[in-house]
């Protein structure tokens, strides 16, 4: 593992998809190759549609790497034990009870209908889901935002955020998408280390009513800056966060991932000058994939861990290390608590945290 550039603590996100799966003929589902040095590589990129013309993607990648490990909880108060396995082994549990730490997936049931559940390496899962899973296909899928960023051909900055699952299983019942009362969702929980607050305005610099939310998500290696959307709605968030936050306090968030489609009405002329068209509806214009807070836990609320002054020496680090890669030819790669009622909420909603197994 690369040295780490910084010592702050990495934050954490998780994320809720429950829909229909789509994409898996397209020829962006499935890649594999190997790299300029060598080593051979995986991918896949699925969509999960929550509503008709709303879909949330999501995306693996995975490499063959030198070991795995596996995991075995301990009974009662006893800590549990990690066990590191050689690569060539991976398939092989070194005890009972171990569990290798990956990808979890459920999606079949034995002959008395219990669920089967395995756990792949990020590169075999991917190979699974190639083989096993298929569009229409009802599931729950469990992950985690990554937060990355890259410089374009124009030499611009890019930033995006991915949807990476480490849990894919089937729903007990299948979303049907043409009943409204369909329990789809698309749920993110992210712990942000704020920076600012402000409202939205559009084009012609006029308030939207919305806010941003600025801060930073902590990785490994990275500090990546990081934007959300607070609906009107929910102004007594906004309130709360730009009264009680300050550049480096840190809060774990609610939201939901939001799509937005520009939808035009079409009548097309029937060649054969039948007068008897019928109208439809279709997608016009750039899918804009928003991520909406709508929450946030007071009793994270969270000014000793990370600094304004912390945050700056990391990026300049980072920035200072990244330099140096592209001088010798490399190209780089891409608690305090508080009452919750005072940050704004109006509800308890949190994610789903029951398992499939």
């Amino acid at each position: 593992m690369a040295e780490r550039l910084h010592e702050l603590k990495q934050t954490t996100s998780t994320v809720q998809l429950r829909g229909v799966i789509t994409g898996t003929k397209s020829n962006r589902f499935y890649k594999s190759g190997t790299g300029k040095n060598g080593g051979a590589w995986n991918a896949i990129e699925m969509g999960v549609k929550i509503a008709e013309n709303e879909t949330v993607y999501v995306k693996l990648n995975g490499f063959p790497r030198p070991e795995v490990f596996y995991y075995k909880k301990g009974e009662g108060k006893a800590k549990g034990d990690t066990q590191k396995v050689a690569w060539k082994n991976r398939h092989k549990s070194p005890g009972e009870g171990y569990r290798l730490i990956g990808v979890n997936i459920s999606t079949s049931k034995d002959e008395n209908g219990k669920n089967i559940n395995k756990s792949f390496t990020e590169y075999d899962a991917v190979e699974w889901i190639h083989e096993n899973i298929h569009d229409g296909d009802s599931v729950l899928i469990r992950g985690s935002l990554e937060f990355s960023s890259y410089t374009d051909k124009n030499g611009q900055t890019r930033r995006k955020v991915d949807i990476v699952p480490n849990q894919i299983s089937n729903t007990n019942e299948p979303n049907d998408l043409d009943d409204s009362n369909c329990n789809t969702m698309a749920e993110f929980e992210n712990v942000i280390v704020f920076s600012s607050i402000d409202k939205e305005e559009d084009e012609n610099g006029k308030a939207t009513g919305r806010f941003v939310l600025s801060g930073y998500s902590i990785g490994y290696n990275t500090v990546e800056p990081v934007s959300f959307i607070i609906d009107a709605e929910h102004v007594k968030v906004a309130n709360a966060i730009k009264k009680k936050m300050r550049p480096g306090n840190a809060i774990k968030t609610y939201g939901r991932v939001v799509i937005k489609n520009n939808i035009e009405t079409v009548v097309e002329e029937d060649p054969w000058g039948s007068t008897e068209t019928s109208p439809f509806e279709r997608v016009v214009g750039p899918t804009i994939r928003e991520y909406v807070v709508y929450k946030v836990d007071g009793s994270t609320f969270d000014t000793e861990t990370y600094s304004e002054d912390a945050i700056a020496q990391a990026l300049r680090k980072i920035k200072a290390a990244k330099t140096a890669k592209e001088n010798f030819g490399e190209k780089p790669s891409a608690a305090v608590s508080d009452d919750a009622d005072d940050w704004g909420s109006d509800d308890d909603d949190s994610l789903d945290d029951e398992a499939p197994w």
